[in-house]
């Protein structure tokens, strides 16, 4: 199923990045074993793409650090021996004994938390990291309809005000709105007291409203941030197929939480999940899905990541796979 990735609906595409690594033990025949396991992997991944999941969890909020909605989904569908750490990280185990492969996904999206209530009804919000993921992230949000998820679980339709270019005398002075701190959030109140009435408060994170949109008579998908949900769809796929049929040797399916925040997530799998291969499905922009092998040395495993890439039609990352084999 392809996406069409973007903060408003249509805009980018998607670029799925499977980056992998191979660890240097074993004999000559194990390596070529788990070269061609590895192979197999990947082919599943570059057909494995869901598309009521994708449909699914391109509507889902989870801001990062926020992404309980989207957890909650993934552990109902997923079976599995499912573990959570301090992180709202999810790891999946099937199957047993070597190789152990380890494929890791988003389960998050870029948003804002609500930092301050004015006294006639406005949120004032902080941005969720401390960098934006895009230079012009802020005006993905400008006068955009948005959500706020309170702590009692409700949602609150919210816009995001902008300046009427009609009450302004002097048009060629206008006030840019790019940075949070400038940002005012509307949820239809009219003082504090009613915001809080609402239910909204401090802390309650803000995203932008989403739905999944058709294109080209439903050949393609639509959302806000749909490339970061597009890899959990992925192994949403590989969760089913290995609950039907148990893989040989084990698999874990890592759906982390805070991608969009300094990867926070990703560094806690990272440290309590050793693995044989690691295949990571990162948020991307580009026109198409890329493959980029990391060989550790084992250039067969680079030459077969290659084969495949050709034949499934995917871009090979050799950027990233150069950046990433570096000690």
């Amino acid at each position: 199923m392809p996406i069409s990735n973007g903060p408003q609906r249509g805009a980018g595409t998607l670029a799925c990045r499977a980056e992998t690594r191979l660890g240097a033990r074993g004999s000559t025949r194990q390596a070529s074993r788990r070269v061609s396991t590895l192979v197999a992997v990947l082919a599943l991944l570059a057909s494995a793409l869901p598309a009521s999941d994708l449909r699914t969890l391109a509507t889902l909020d989870g801001a990062s650090g926020y992404e309980t909605e989207v957890l909650e989904h993934v552990r109902r569908v997923t079976g599995g021996r499912q573990e959570v750490d301090n992180t709202g990280s999810l790891t999946v185990t099937y199957g047993s004994g070597r190789p152990h492969t380890l494929l890791i996904a988003g389960l998050d999206e870029p948003g804002y938390v609500v930092s301050g209530i004015t006294e006639d009804g406005y949120l004032r919000v902080q941005r969720l990291g401390a960098s934006p993921p895009h230079h012009n992230f802020e005006d993905f949000f400008l006068a955009q309809p948005v959500r706020v998820s309170t702590a009692a679980g409700k949602k609150l339709n919210a816009v995001v005000a902008a300046l009427s270019v009609h009450l302004q005398t002097e048009r060629a002075s206008t006030p840019r709105v790019d940075h949070p701190e400038q940002f005012y959030v509307d949820i239809g109140a009219r003082s504090r007291r009613e915001v809080l009435d609402a239910g909204a408060d401090l802390l309650d994170p803000v995203t932008l409203e989403k739905a999944a949109t058709e294109l080209g008579g439903g050949g393609r998908i639509s959302a806000p941030w749909i490339s970061g949900r597009a890899g959990a769809a992925v192994l949403l796929g590989l969760a089913r197929r290995m609950v039907a049929a148990v893989p040989s040797g084990t698999v874990t399916l890592a759906f982390v939480s805070q991608e969009y925040n300094g990867n926070r997530g990703l560094a806690r799998i990272a440290e309590r999940v050793e693995a044989d291969r690691v295949v990571w499905l990162k948020p991307g922009g580009g026109s198409k899905p890329a493959v980029a092998p990391v060989a550790d040395g084992k250039p067969e495993v680079a030459d077969a990541v290659a084969a495949l890439a050709s034949r499934r039609k995917l871009d090979l990352d050799r950027e990233t796979a150069e950046r990433l084999a570096v000690p």
